[in-house]
Protein backbone atom coordinates (compact mmCIF):
# COMPACT_ATOMS: atom_id res chain seq x y z
CA UNK A 1 0.00 0.00 0.00
CA UNK A 2 3.31 2.33 0.30
CA UNK A 3 2.40 3.75 -3.13
CA UNK A 4 -1.52 4.01 -2.92
CA UNK A 5 -3.08 7.14 -2.73
CA UNK A 6 -5.21 8.52 -0.31
CA UNK A 7 -8.22 9.65 -1.49
CA UNK A 8 -10.58 11.95 0.53
CA UNK A 9 -14.13 11.06 0.41
CA UNK A 10 -17.05 13.41 1.76
CA UNK A 11 -20.66 12.20 2.81
CA UNK A 12 -23.60 14.24 4.51
CA UNK A 13 -26.27 12.39 5.97
CA UNK A 14 -28.13 11.90 9.15
CA UNK A 15 -29.65 9.01 10.66
CA UNK A 16 -32.45 7.55 8.28
CA UNK A 17 -29.28 7.37 5.21
CA UNK A 18 -26.74 5.88 7.08
CA UNK A 19 -27.46 2.14 5.27
CA UNK A 20 -27.78 3.52 2.05
CA UNK A 21 -24.09 5.46 3.03
CA UNK A 22 -22.61 2.29 3.91
CA UNK A 23 -23.83 0.67 1.03
CA UNK A 24 -22.24 3.74 -0.81
CA UNK A 25 -18.53 2.96 1.00
CA UNK A 26 -18.64 -0.45 0.47
CA UNK A 27 -19.05 -0.16 -3.35
CA UNK A 28 -15.78 2.64 -2.86
CA UNK A 29 -13.98 0.11 -1.36
CA UNK A 30 -14.51 -3.03 -3.72
CA UNK A 31 -13.83 -1.49 -6.20
CA UNK A 32 -10.54 0.17 -5.81
CA UNK A 33 -7.00 -0.75 -4.22
CA UNK A 34 -6.07 2.65 -2.97
CA UNK A 35 -6.51 3.83 0.51
CA UNK A 36 -9.74 5.82 1.24
CA UNK A 37 -10.36 8.53 3.99
CA UNK A 38 -14.15 8.48 4.73
CA UNK A 39 -15.59 11.82 6.49
CA UNK A 40 -18.60 12.13 6.89
CA UNK A 41 -20.59 15.41 8.37
CA UNK A 42 -22.29 14.09 10.86
CA UNK A 43 -26.22 15.66 10.62
CA UNK A 44 -27.42 13.50 13.75
CA UNK A 45 -25.99 9.57 13.14
CA UNK A 46 -26.67 7.62 16.60
CA UNK A 47 -23.18 6.19 18.34
CA UNK A 48 -25.22 2.31 17.83
CA UNK A 49 -25.16 3.30 14.27
CA UNK A 50 -22.01 4.39 13.49
CA UNK A 51 -20.53 1.42 15.35
CA UNK A 52 -22.72 -0.56 12.32
CA UNK A 53 -20.96 1.83 9.50
CA UNK A 54 -18.01 0.70 10.89
CA UNK A 55 -18.12 -3.11 10.81
CA UNK A 56 -17.35 -2.58 6.92
CA UNK A 57 -13.83 -2.50 8.47
CA UNK A 58 -13.86 -6.73 9.63
CA UNK A 59 -14.56 -6.76 5.34
CA UNK A 60 -12.65 -4.04 4.12
CA UNK A 61 -8.76 -3.02 5.52
CA UNK A 62 -8.45 -0.02 2.91
CA UNK A 63 -10.34 2.84 3.73
CA UNK A 64 -10.71 5.01 7.60
CA UNK A 65 -13.66 6.51 8.79
CA UNK A 66 -14.02 10.52 10.27
CA UNK A 67 -17.01 11.62 12.08
CA UNK A 68 -17.01 15.42 11.53
CA UNK A 69 -19.34 17.02 13.80
CA UNK A 70 -21.68 19.51 12.24
CA UNK A 71 -24.92 21.28 14.08
CA UNK A 72 -26.68 21.44 11.46
CA UNK A 73 -29.95 23.76 13.05
CA UNK A 74 -27.42 25.91 14.81
CA UNK A 75 -25.34 26.45 11.12
CA UNK A 76 -28.59 26.42 8.69
CA UNK A 77 -31.74 27.56 11.11
CA UNK A 78 -33.65 29.60 8.48
CA UNK A 79 -31.96 27.26 5.32
CA UNK A 80 -34.65 25.40 3.02
CA UNK A 81 -35.84 22.23 3.03
CA UNK A 82 -38.18 20.69 0.70
CA UNK A 83 -39.23 17.00 -1.03
CA UNK A 84 -36.82 14.11 0.55
CA UNK A 85 -33.92 16.88 0.50
CA UNK A 86 -32.63 17.39 4.39
CA UNK A 87 -30.41 19.95 5.74
CA UNK A 88 -27.82 17.69 5.69
CA UNK A 89 -27.44 18.36 1.60
CA UNK A 90 -26.19 21.55 2.33
CA UNK A 91 -22.75 20.15 4.08
CA UNK A 92 -21.03 19.87 0.88
CA UNK A 93 -20.61 23.58 1.23
CA UNK A 94 -18.87 23.02 4.04
CA UNK A 95 -16.66 20.91 3.40
CA UNK A 96 -13.29 23.06 2.53
CA UNK A 97 -13.41 24.28 6.14
CA UNK A 98 -14.23 21.11 8.30
CA UNK A 99 -10.85 19.53 7.14
CA UNK A 100 -8.76 22.49 6.28
CA UNK A 101 -5.43 19.92 5.94
CA UNK A 102 -6.90 18.91 2.49
CA UNK A 103 -6.38 20.91 -0.70
CA UNK A 104 -8.06 18.51 -2.82
CA UNK A 105 -11.41 16.08 -2.41
CA UNK A 106 -14.41 13.90 -3.81
CA UNK A 107 -17.84 14.90 -2.77
CA UNK A 108 -20.95 11.71 -3.58
CA UNK A 109 -24.41 11.57 -2.29
CA UNK A 110 -25.57 8.94 -0.37
CA UNK A 111 -28.01 7.45 -3.22
CA UNK A 112 -24.60 6.64 -5.37
CA UNK A 113 -22.45 3.49 -5.55
CA UNK A 114 -19.05 3.44 -7.52
CA UNK A 115 -18.79 0.69 -9.96
CA UNK A 116 -15.01 1.32 -11.00
CA UNK A 117 -11.92 2.75 -9.36
CA UNK A 118 -12.63 5.95 -8.14
CA UNK A 119 -9.34 7.51 -8.61
CA UNK A 120 -10.46 7.70 -11.96
CA UNK A 121 -12.44 10.76 -10.89
CA UNK A 122 -9.96 11.93 -8.16
CA UNK A 123 -7.28 11.76 -10.65
CA UNK A 124 -9.14 14.23 -12.92
CA UNK A 125 -7.29 17.48 -13.89
CA UNK A 126 -9.61 20.30 -12.04
CA UNK A 127 -7.41 22.91 -14.34
CA UNK A 128 -7.73 26.67 -13.15
CA UNK A 129 -11.99 25.50 -11.46
CA UNK A 130 -12.27 25.07 -8.03
CA UNK A 131 -15.04 22.59 -8.58
CA UNK A 132 -15.74 19.73 -11.13
CA UNK A 133 -18.87 18.57 -12.08
CA UNK A 134 -21.37 16.31 -14.41
CA UNK A 135 -23.86 18.63 -16.81
CA UNK A 136 -27.32 17.58 -16.93
CA UNK A 137 -27.24 17.34 -20.44
CA UNK A 138 -30.06 14.86 -21.07
CA UNK A 139 -32.10 18.24 -19.15
CA UNK A 140 -31.46 20.28 -22.26
CA UNK A 141 -33.96 18.80 -24.78
CA UNK A 142 -37.08 19.21 -22.47
CA UNK A 143 -36.41 22.73 -21.64
CA UNK A 144 -35.72 21.99 -17.89
CA UNK A 145 -32.11 23.76 -17.81
CA UNK A 146 -33.02 26.80 -19.32
CA UNK A 147 -36.11 27.04 -16.44
CA UNK A 148 -33.70 26.17 -14.19
CA UNK A 149 -31.66 29.02 -15.33
CA UNK A 150 -34.23 31.56 -16.15
CA UNK A 151 -35.39 30.70 -12.13
CA UNK A 152 -32.21 31.35 -10.45
CA UNK A 153 -31.23 34.64 -12.89
CA UNK A 154 -28.45 32.74 -14.27
CA UNK A 155 -26.91 33.19 -17.65
CA UNK A 156 -28.68 31.21 -20.09
CA UNK A 157 -25.03 30.26 -21.03
CA UNK A 158 -24.57 28.26 -18.18
CA UNK A 159 -24.25 24.40 -18.19
CA UNK A 160 -26.64 23.67 -15.07
CA UNK A 161 -24.80 20.54 -13.28
CA UNK A 162 -25.96 17.86 -10.91
CA UNK A 163 -24.09 18.25 -7.58
CA UNK A 164 -24.36 14.97 -6.29
CA UNK A 165 -21.32 13.93 -7.36
CA UNK A 166 -18.70 16.98 -6.85
CA UNK A 167 -14.90 17.37 -7.24
CA UNK A 168 -13.43 20.10 -5.23
CA UNK A 169 -10.58 21.96 -4.97
CA UNK A 170 -10.51 23.12 -1.29
CA UNK A 171 -7.45 24.99 -1.45
CA UNK A 172 -9.18 27.27 -4.16
CA UNK A 173 -12.44 27.46 -1.74
CA UNK A 174 -10.43 28.85 1.23
CA UNK A 175 -8.71 30.92 -0.62
CA UNK A 176 -11.57 32.59 -2.77
CA UNK A 177 -13.46 32.01 0.93
CA UNK A 178 -16.16 30.31 -1.80
CA UNK A 179 -17.94 28.66 1.46
CA UNK A 180 -19.04 32.14 2.86
CA UNK A 181 -20.05 33.47 -0.39
CA UNK A 182 -22.16 30.35 -1.30
CA UNK A 183 -23.91 30.30 2.10
CA UNK A 184 -24.48 33.80 1.60
CA UNK A 185 -26.69 33.81 -1.31
CA UNK A 186 -29.25 31.72 0.25
CA UNK A 187 -31.52 34.46 1.52
CA UNK A 188 -31.67 36.52 -1.48
CA UNK A 189 -32.40 32.96 -3.56
CA UNK A 190 -34.93 31.34 -0.98
CA UNK A 191 -37.69 31.72 -2.91
CA UNK A 192 -36.23 30.26 -6.04
CA UNK A 193 -34.59 27.34 -4.59
CA UNK A 194 -35.96 24.36 -5.96
CA UNK A 195 -32.82 21.71 -5.55
CA UNK A 196 -31.61 24.05 -2.40
CA UNK A 197 -27.84 23.10 -2.85
CA UNK A 198 -27.89 22.67 -6.25
CA UNK A 199 -29.32 25.68 -6.92
CA UNK A 200 -27.11 27.49 -4.97
CA UNK A 201 -23.61 26.05 -6.42
CA UNK A 202 -24.79 26.00 -9.57
CA UNK A 203 -25.62 30.24 -9.18
CA UNK A 204 -22.04 30.50 -7.74
CA UNK A 205 -20.33 28.36 -10.02
CA UNK A 206 -22.01 30.02 -13.13
CA UNK A 207 -19.87 29.81 -15.99
CA UNK A 208 -17.09 28.63 -14.12
CA UNK A 209 -16.75 24.94 -13.40
CA UNK A 210 -14.52 21.63 -14.86
CA UNK A 211 -17.37 19.75 -16.66
CA UNK A 212 -16.49 16.22 -16.21
CA UNK A 213 -17.09 13.21 -18.07
CA UNK A 214 -20.67 11.92 -17.62
CA UNK A 215 -19.50 8.42 -16.60
CA UNK A 216 -18.44 10.27 -13.13
CA UNK A 217 -22.68 10.52 -12.57
CA UNK A 218 -23.84 7.97 -14.32
CA UNK A 219 -28.16 8.64 -13.38
CA UNK A 220 -31.21 7.24 -15.07
CA UNK A 221 -31.86 9.12 -18.07
CA UNK A 222 -27.95 8.44 -18.78
CA UNK A 223 -28.25 4.69 -17.61
CA UNK A 224 -29.26 2.79 -20.53
CA UNK A 225 -26.46 4.57 -23.23
CA UNK A 226 -24.29 2.55 -20.44
CA UNK A 227 -25.69 -0.51 -20.17
CA UNK A 228 -25.39 -3.66 -22.52
CA UNK A 229 -25.68 -7.40 -21.53
CA UNK A 230 -26.99 -6.75 -18.22
CA UNK A 231 -23.92 -4.89 -17.06
CA UNK A 232 -23.27 -1.14 -17.65
CA UNK A 233 -19.81 -0.54 -18.84
CA UNK A 234 -17.96 2.76 -18.57
CA UNK A 235 -19.56 3.84 -15.57
CA UNK A 236 -17.32 4.62 -12.33
CA UNK A 237 -20.29 5.63 -10.60
CA UNK A 238 -23.48 5.17 -10.53
CA UNK A 239 -26.30 7.74 -9.03
CA UNK A 240 -30.43 6.69 -8.12
CA UNK A 241 -31.24 10.27 -8.79
CA UNK A 242 -35.09 10.92 -7.52
CA UNK A 243 -37.58 9.35 -5.90
CA UNK A 244 -36.90 5.78 -7.22
CA UNK A 245 -34.60 4.77 -4.89
CA UNK A 246 -32.96 0.83 -4.95
CA UNK A 247 -33.73 0.68 -1.52
CA UNK A 248 -37.67 1.25 -2.31
CA UNK A 249 -37.34 -1.90 -4.80
CA UNK A 250 -36.89 -5.05 -4.28
CA UNK A 251 -34.25 -6.98 -6.27
CA UNK A 252 -37.20 -9.57 -7.45
CA UNK A 253 -38.57 -6.87 -9.26
CA UNK A 254 -36.36 -4.71 -10.29
CA UNK A 255 -35.67 -6.63 -13.78
CA UNK A 256 -39.73 -5.11 -14.47
CA UNK A 257 -38.36 -1.04 -13.82
CA UNK A 258 -37.11 0.87 -16.99
CA UNK A 259 -34.05 2.65 -17.24
CA UNK A 260 -34.19 3.56 -13.29
CA UNK A 261 -33.75 -0.30 -12.71
CA UNK A 262 -29.92 -0.19 -14.02
CA UNK A 263 -27.10 -0.77 -11.35
CA UNK A 264 -30.16 -1.75 -8.79
CA UNK A 265 -28.71 -5.12 -8.87
CA UNK A 266 -25.00 -4.37 -7.81
CA UNK A 267 -26.54 -1.57 -4.99
CA UNK A 268 -28.00 -4.85 -3.32
CA UNK A 269 -25.29 -6.55 -3.84
CA UNK A 270 -22.84 -3.73 -2.05
CA UNK A 271 -26.12 -3.55 0.71
CA UNK A 272 -25.60 -6.86 1.42
CA UNK A 273 -21.66 -6.24 2.38
CA UNK A 274 -23.42 -3.80 5.15
CA UNK A 275 -24.72 -4.56 8.54
CA UNK A 276 -27.78 -3.08 7.59
CA UNK A 277 -28.84 -5.60 4.80
CA UNK A 278 -31.47 -7.22 7.04
CA UNK A 279 -32.70 -4.26 7.92
CA UNK A 280 -33.31 -2.79 4.34
CA UNK A 281 -34.24 -5.81 2.92
CA UNK A 282 -36.95 -6.69 5.99
CA UNK A 283 -39.47 -3.66 4.49
CA UNK A 284 -40.62 -6.39 2.11
CA UNK A 285 -42.17 -8.78 4.37
CA UNK A 286 -43.14 -11.46 1.79
CA UNK A 287 -39.62 -11.64 0.16
CA UNK A 288 -37.18 -11.11 3.42
CA UNK A 289 -37.58 -14.69 4.96
CA UNK A 290 -35.63 -15.86 1.47
CA UNK A 291 -33.31 -13.13 1.05
CA UNK A 292 -32.18 -12.71 4.77
CA UNK A 293 -28.67 -13.02 5.37
CA UNK A 294 -27.63 -15.85 6.92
Amino acid sequence: MENSLNIPVFMSFDEGYAPYAATCIASICENTSNFVQIFVIDCGVKSETKKKVEQLKDIYKNFSIEWLSFDVESFLKDFKTCFHFSKAMYGRIFIPILKKNLDKAIYLDVDTICLSDISKLYNENLDKYSLGAVWEDYMEEKGHNKEHLQRLGISLGHKYFNSGVLLLDLKKWRELFLTEDILSKEPELKEKLMFPDQDLLNFAFANNYKQLNERFNVTAPRARKHYENGNLFDCVIRHFEGGKKPWLCHPLKIERMKSNHIGMKAFWKYAKRTAFYNDMISIFPIYSFFFKKR
